[in-house]
């Protein structure tokens, strides 16, 4: 059995069964655990995890990713839309149509 280092758990070394081969994590703090599985694996990792499971080519999920693009798609439809109906305000008022 490998030992994970007292500074990844908390104070004490504990064994990792032989059949523990692969684990997740999210944060750097996590990496001497990560680093002493065979098959480890970043889910949505902080900068540094996530530029260290690069380096190592560990997997990488980013579960966030849809989220965000649906919340930048919204905010950027609404800007689009006031910015369109800004120059159309403008344009009518240019014109006179609108006092």
């Amino acid at each position: 059995m490998a030992r994970v280092s007292a500074s990844c758990c908390g104070g004490s070394a504990r064994p990792v069964p032989e059949d523990v081969r692969s684990a997740y994590s999210d944060s750097y703090n996590d990496l001497p655990m990560l680093s002493l599985v065979g098959d480890p694996c970043a889910i949505n990792p902080d900068a540094r995890l996530r530029h260290h499971a690069r380096d190592q080519g560990w997997r990488i999920r980013d579960y966030r990713t849809g989220r965000k693009a649906a919340r930048l798609g919204l905010v950027a439809g609404a800007v689009a839309g006031a910015a369109a109906g800004s120059v159309a305000a403008a344009a009518a008022i240019r014109r006179g149509q609108v006092s």
